[in-house]
């Protein structure tokens, strides 16, 4: 848990002084009092490609609470440490092409 700590940390000293991004950001970090399973293994193994798929299988399985194999909108939330949408002129500045719709209207 502490790589998931360390890039909280990471996100928290990027939003310091620096505008936020002109895109949407959504950073996930584990909720207050949370307390990592203790046979969680790391599985680590120096390839980032494959290391950045592990930490993504960990972190899906530790924010699927229920043990579903799905996270669901109440499981995602508890996760959601920081949400930043710039004003729409931002992202049609960045080369969002027109009518494209904003995620979420599903």
């Amino acid at each position: 848990m502490g790589l998931t700590l360390g890039v909280v940390h990471a996100q928290d000293d990027m939003m310091g002084d620096e505008p936020p991004p002109p895109h949407p950001e959504v950073v996930l970090a584990p909720p207050e009092g949370f307390e990592p399973p203790e046979d969680m293994p790391p599985r680590m193994t120096g390839d980032p490609e494959a290391d950045a798929g592990a930490m993504l299988d960990t972190f899906f399985q530790l924010m699927d609470a229920d043990g579903s194999g799905a996270v669901d909108f109440e499981e995602f939330k508890a996760w959601v440490h920081h949400v930043h949408m710039p004003p729409p002129g931002d992202m049609m500045e960045e080369g969002m092409p027109p009518g494209d719709p904003p995620m979420g209207d599903d």
